[in-house]
């Protein structure tokens, strides 16, 4: 069970690396820094509640 906690945040870091330093950065100078922040918190939530649904769907 472990195991599979650990590779749902490996994966999760593996996306959100690419996205984070290429999406963010961009957006943060086209658009402005509340665009950026919002859009990192956006993906802090969604990383969130995959976990937990990876979590509930090992422990069924």
């Amino acid at each position: 069970m472990t195991g599979s906690f650990f590779g749902t945040i490996s994966s999760i870091v593996t996306l959100a690396a690419p996205i984070g330093s290429v999406g963010i950065v961009l957006l943060y100078n086209w658009v402005g820094t509340n665009a950026s922040c919002l859009l990192a918190i956006g993906l802090c939530l969604v990383a969130f509640v995959w976990a937990i649904y990876a979590h509930r769907s090992a422990s069924i």
